[in-house]
């Protein structure tokens, strides 16, 4: 092979050793979402919860599952969703949840 060959052998070696270790040196995120995403998530999450809780009220009542079971699923999610809720309500003031927030006259 000439030099020629080998310089671009170098380069490319040069590089791919770049991008592979790139990752190592930029600095990431250390909570590893940002606080929208988090929020995001949560909405999610209590729409899911939410969801889930009117699919159980349906198989209710089409007598697909027994009034214990219901209420002992119902109990379950209600409470995971209150947990979700007062996390969304705990985040940072200003931040918005979805929802419009009411202004208070001053």
């Amino acid at each position: 092979m000439t030099t020629g060959s080998f310089l671009i052998v170098f380069l490319i070696l040069v590089l791919s050793g770049m991008f592979i270790a790139r990752p190592f040196f930029t600095r990431s995120n250390l909570s590893g979402r940002s606080s929208s995403s988090i929020q995001d998530s949560l909405i999610a999450e209590r729409e899911r919860l939410l969801s889930a809780i009117e699919e159980l009220d349906l198989e209710l009542d089409l007598n697909k599952i027994s009034p214990k079971e219901h209420s002992r699923n119902r109990d379950l999610l209600l409470a995971e969703a209150a947990g979700i809720i007062k996390q969304l309500d705990n985040q940072k003031p200003g931040q918005k949840t979805g929802k419009a927030q009411k202004q208070t006259p001053a």
